[in-house]
């Protein structure tokens, strides 16, 4: 097709409405390219590359050609929290082409806004906008996906996709609506009849089994997978203990309901089947690339530095572990349960422990060899002019490091839960900028859409529990606009705990809460 020709050979665009070629604002790599050439064109499809491959700069100049063609006129954009405002307020004006971007407007949304955020969402529903330039104006609205659980936010999504009937909805890490029944999938699949084009993006699509599959592809068009059902699909490609196994007789008395659980090896793996047939349906309505196929990406370099816990962490460690209760100075708290056991020996090691009443207890008053380890390493690679991310889980972890920082005056990012929308786009181009040296976070608010690339240091002071989180926070410095020779990861793990069990799961690419599923032991 010569549409296609122009767009791998002279890297231009299109013609825009009043003529003239239109030329991409930042230039793009090969694979880009490649990618708009062979589905630039098509109703639906899954952008499957890996993280930091630069994935919004395809989504941002499809759109940009499917409005320009007059196929397409609004956009809706649903990405984890935090990461509609990194498409709305970065990437949307770094990478939209300069003729078509006078046409087209764009806000983010959240449950929380400042004045001007609001201004702009306000500014997409004004038609006078629309009449004033005599144009179909386009419009792009970047939402979170807790928006899709609230009746506010889906009112505004359905009434920005009520403006026109030219619609195209993305779903920025759509491993976030792998579950057919969570109330946000369930408005996903109502909205998607009302876009003509559909786009999934993620790095991971596929994290626990291939039931992850299921919703992703149905949201793009449900005749792919060739299913008829949920229950269908999972018999197609599981494994399933037989109904008479007294761990599925065991479950089902006590929840009164039929059970369906996958086979696991000896070692803790669950058992699917007929993957390649799955892997043959995924792919004509895939494209997938990996980092070392399309990038001159530095490579990773992991480092375990190891930690002996003080003489009072490891008793309380100990009893913690072999008991099942939590020994503070003045009292005894039991944990209940296998998993509450594993969170408290995490806590364990970072020389916190929260009661059941919500309160943080300091095992050692005096001394913190993780921590203690940590700032000795960031004014070691700060001395080298390196800029370094850590990563913790909990948010007591969090304080202690910003604490730690701030005593030796290191000017420092924080991002988690806690924070403000507003403060947590400061933090990020503080950080980006350079007038901040390091950006503390959690994984699980931090490790997803947002871009860190200033940082060749990684510091992970604990892991959640979550595979994707780990391989997500790992991309937010390892992708597009990377400079450094190397990006170097340091897993600070205490001897002889739960730290090491998590980190070898992490390791072999295990989901630790899928480890404990399926009995392997971690503790």
């Amino acid at each position: 097709m010569e549409l296609e020709k122009q767009y791998f050979f002279t890297k231009d665009f299109i013609q825009s409405p009043k003529g003239g070629i239109i030329t991409f604002k930042t230039k793009p790599y090969n694979h880009q390219l490649q990618c708009l050439a062979k589905y630039g064109d098509r109703e639906y499809f899954a952008l499957l590359a890996d993280m930091g491959t630069g994935k919004t700069w395809i989504i941002i100049n499809n759109y940009a050609y499917l409005f320009a063609r007059g196929k397409v006129v609004n956009m809706l954009v649903v990405a984890p929290n935090g990461v509609q405002w990194n498409w709305a307020q970065n990437e949307i004006p770094l990478h939209l082409p300069e003729k078509v971007s006078p046409f087209i407007m764009w806000a983010g949304y959240s449950g929380a806004m400042n004045k001007g955020d609001k201004d702009k969402l306000n500014a997409l529903f004004d038609v006078r906008a629309r009449i004033n330039n005599n144009i179909n104006m386009g419009k792009i609205l970047c939402v979170n996906w807790e928006s899709l659980s609230n009746k506010k936010g889906c009112e505004l999504i359905n009434n920005f996709l009520s403006m026109s009937d030219k619609n195209m909805i993305v779903l920025d890490e759509s491993d976030y609506c792998k579950s057919p029944t969570a109330k946000r999938t369930k408005f996903v699949m109502e909205i998607a009849k009302r876009a003509r084009y559909k786009r999934i993006m993620t790095g991971t699509p596929i994290t626990n089994s291939p039931f992850d599959a299921w919703t992703q592809f149905n949201f793009l068009n449900e005749n792919i997978l060739g299913a008829p059902s949920f229950i269908a699909f999972k018999c197609r490609y599981g494994v399933f203990l037989p109904q008479n196994n007294p761990l599925v007789q065991a479950i089902k008395a006590k929840s009164r309901s039929r059970q369906a659980l996958v086979q696991a090896t000896k070692d803790g793996h669950p058992v699917y089947k007929n993957l390649d047939h799955l892997q043959g349906l995924i792919k004509p309505f895939s494209f997938r690339v990996l980092k070392e196929d399309c990038l001159d990406l530095p490579p990773k370099i992991y480092k375990n530095i190891y930690i002996e816990l003080t003489k009072k962490q490891r008793v309380a460690y100990d009893i913690a572990k072999k008991e099942g209760i939590i020994q503070l100075d003045n009292d005894s708290v039991p944990i209940l349960n296998k998993i509450a056991i594993l969170t408290k020996l995490c806590q364990m090691t970072g020389n916190n422990v929260i009661t059941p009443d919500g309160i943080n207890n300091k095992i050692d008053l005096e001394n913190n060899p993780k921590l203690e380890k940590c700032i000795e390493l960031v004014q070691q690679f700060l001395s080298l002019n390196k800029q370094i991310i850590i990563w913790a889980r909990y948010r007591h972890e969090i304080l202690d490091i910003v604490e730690a920082l701030g005593k030796i005056h290191v000017p420092t990012s924080v991002y988690f839960g806690g924070v403000s929308e507003t403060d947590k786009r400061g933090a990020i181009n503080e950080f980006q900028l350079g007038t901040t040296k390091v950006f503390v976070a959690n994984q699980q608010s931090g490790g997803t859409g947002i871009t860190l690339t200033k940082a060749s240091i990684v510091i992970y002071y604990s892991n959640s529990f979550s595979l994707h989180d780990r391989l997500q926070s790992e991309d937010r410095c390892h992708r597009i606009g990377q400079t450094d020779n190397k990006v170097i990861y340091i897993n600070l793990l205490a001897k002889d705990t739960v730290d090491e069990s998590i980190q070898r799961c992490l390791d072999n690419k295990l989901d630790v809460a899928s480890a404990i599923t399926h009995f392997k032991s971690l503790i």
